[in-house]
């Protein structure tokens, strides 16, 4: 039976998979830093979750020794910096290597005014 589920999952999803597959290298870098872009968004937005999480429950029991809570803050700020550092670079990566591109999905569909019928 597991096996069974295993090859109709593999059926439905190789084909996506395939479609969804980059026709040039450049196609592939942007898909895989567009990858890395979302996976440090995701993590910082966990690490602020877990960082401000944590600042509460350990206030009360870090009352008493001022020295172990100042330590606690301060490398819950410095990993935040460090996951925002990457972020950043990953951004600089990009704009440096594929000049103004965004990710390989995005597509516009806005309506074009032209400038002359505004003035």
């Amino acid at each position: 039976m597991r096996r069974l589920r295993v090859l109709v999952l593999a059926i439905v999803a190789l084909p996506g998979l395939a479609f969804a597959s980059p026709k040039t290298l450049s196609d592939l870098a942007n898909m895989v830093a567009s990858l890395i872009d979302t996976a440090v968004f995701v993590l910082i937005t966990f690490g602020l979750v877990v960082y401000f999480y944590g600042m509460g429950m350990n206030m009360a029991n870090f009352s008493k020794d001022r020295e172990k809570r100042r330590s606690f803050f301060i490398w819950g700020i410095l990993a935040i910096f460090v996951m925002v550092s990457i972020w950043g670079i990953v951004a600089i990566l990009r704009q440096t290597l594929f000049g103004n591109t965004t990710n390989v999905n995005t597509k516009s569909s806005s309506i074009q005014i032209p400038y002359e019928s505004l003035v």
